[in-house]
């Protein structure tokens, strides 16, 4: 039989430990539609019922995506020679395939290693070099968050004892943010808010646009707590502490809109309609980051300076989340973040003192590390519920955070003035956007 299911079953036969089969998940996330669509019909509830909905939909393509990466990594084990004598030129072409199939979705946390893996089994396959099976199979592996997916999803191979040789490790629970370490897990859910926008870029290059403004407003990556639904960056920039309150609202209530420059970027429509699908992109990115994910650091950060002065316990749950949207996913733990997967105010800081010649011994922008230990301090004021302290901290990130977008209009206006380019100007004009209305 061809068809999906007897295809899901024969992939799973190669593996073991898996948390759950694909077609047992299958049927219960279409189980779960139906009754909810059924729901919706009578009208009970349609907001909830569509988020629960728009979630099992969501979660269906990340299962449909497990047989994918067990044939890949099915196929790569025989070109590599460790299921015996099977290099043949048709097992060349099935690596090829699944590669061309599961190399995508890793692009969108990880362009580089995306661009490495294509070089190595798509583009230079005929002369794939065996011995970088293990190395292949650990990038992999460390990509599975990124796909929605830990190491009991994909399961161990069983067509070879190669595999035990590379372990596969799920993150932790709670892991640091660039030298951060957060007093709460729920920050490594809210870091993955780098993929929304990664996703939302991409969508826009291939000119999908309904589908990127969905994600803007819905999400897809970052779990809230409720694991029914996500975080969306469109709710993030609606902020609900006083402070950031006020700063939207001069945002929105002089006359003009500042908050409509990131979904017209996306759809491409008003000033962004006549630039190319790459240019769209780049103004995407530069409104989702200094408008809408810079309201959603400061209101993080003095939502937690609000619990801390009702004496709440949790002050910092509010605190590490502003570091995770200030730093995000891709960027990695250690101190200096990536070299070039960072999406968001943490990457601009580090594109800045490259531009600008300002980066330290180490190439690492000073700016960053100084937010990164004023976010430190602020976490022991708030363990310790010194909340004036804290909220000293919180100020001190607000004005170093104005500070890149000041050194970021300063570069965007010299490039705009030296190019006479369309996009340079509309680039130049986000970032003053940004900073206005403060």
């Amino acid at each position: 039989c061809c068809c999906l299911f007897a295809w899901a079953k024969r992939s799973e036969n190669n593996f073991e430990d898996q948390s759950s089969t694909v077609n047992d998940e299958m049927v219960d996330r279409l189980n779960s539609l139906q009754e909810s669509y059924e729901f919706c019909k009578a009208e009970l509830n349609k907001q909830e019922l569509s988020n629960k909905m728009r979630y099992d939909v969501d979660a269906i393509v990340r299962v449909m995506t497990i047989p994918l990466v067990q044939y890949f990594i099915v196929h790569l084990s025989a070109q590599s020679g460790i299921m015996g004598d099977s290099q043949t030129e048709d097992e060349v072409d099935y690596m090829i395939l699944y590669a061309l199939s599961v190399l995508p979705l890793i692009s969108i946390c990880d362009e580089e290693v995306f661009g490495k893996l294509y070089t190595e089994l798509v583009t230079g396959a005929r002369s794939y070099d065996p011995l970088k099976f293990s190395e292949i199979l650990k990038t992999l592996q460390d990509r599975y968050p990124c796909l929605g997916l830990s190491c009991s999803d994909i399961g161990i191979s069983v067509l070879s004892v190669s595999t035990d040789e590379v372990p596969c490790q799920d993150p932790a629970s709670n892991p640091g943010i660039v030298g951060y370490e957060p007093t709460y897990g729920t920050s490594f859910e809210m870091s993955k808010i780098d993929l929304d926008v990664s996703t939302i870029l991409s969508l826009v290059l291939m000119e999908a646009h309904d589908l990127a403004i969905d994600i803007y407003k819905y999400g897809r990556n970052a779990k809230k707590e409720d694991s029914i639904s996500y975080t969306a960056i469109q709710d993030l920039s609606n902020p609900k502490s006083q402070i950031v309150t006020n700063i939207y609202d001069r945002f929105i209530n002089d006359g003009v809109d500042y908050t409509r420059v990131t979904e017209a970027s996306i759809l491409g429509v008003d000033e962004f309609k006549s630039l190319s699908p790459l240019r769209k992109s780049a103004a995407a990115s530069l409104s989702i980051v200094t408008i809408d994910l810079h309201l959603a650091i400061l209101d993080a950060m003095y939502q937690g300076i609000d619990v801390c002065n009702q004496e709440g316990t949790d002050a910092n749950r509010h605190w590490d989340e502003a570091v995770a949207l200030f730093a995000g996913w891709a960027e990695g733990v250690q101190e200096r973040g990536s070299d070039s997967d960072g999406y968001l105010m943490f990457n601009i800081a580090q594109q800045i003192c490259q531009r600008f010649d300002t980066c330290d011994e180490n190439d690492n922008s000073p700016v960053n590390g100084i937010i990164i230990q004023k976010f430190s301090n602020g976490q022991d004021f708030l363990e310790q519920l010194q909340c004036d302290d804290a909220l000293n901290s919180a100020k001190e990130i607000e004005k170093l955070i104005e500070s890149i977008l000041i050194d970021n209009l300063t570069y965007r206006s010299m490039t705009a003035s030296s190019s006479f380019d369309q996009t340079s100007f509309l680039l130049a004009h986000i970032t003053a956007t940004a900073l206005v209305p403060l």
